[in-house]
């Protein structure tokens, strides 16, 4: 084995673990920004609205308050996932 076998071969397993912490780090970003929707899942699980009223508010609330928080959390997802890809 010559000694540009081992240097190429080094620099594909770089590449391949690059990639591999490029999805992780991926991954993690996609959890955190869909914190506000568990969060209202939680919500509605523990407050169990039975009647339409009751439904109707938590609906409106959740899409007031956490919605906005969930709309800015996928925009910057977005943008913090383009960086991750298209970086040289």
């Amino acid at each position: 084995m010559t000694s540009d076998q081992v240097v190429t071969f080094k620099v594909e397993d770089e590449k391949k673990l690059q990639i591999v912490a490029k999805i992780i780090v991926q991954t993690i970003f996609a959890v955190l920004a869909f914190i506000p929707f568990w969060f209202y899942l939680l919500i509605w699980h523990f407050t169990k609205p039975e009647g339409f009223w009751q439904k109707i508010v938590l609906v409106g609330a959740g899409l007031v308050v956490l919605g906005a928080i969930q709309i800015i959390f996928i925009v910057v997802f977005v943008a913090l996932s383009l960086v991750i890809w298209l970086e040289a």
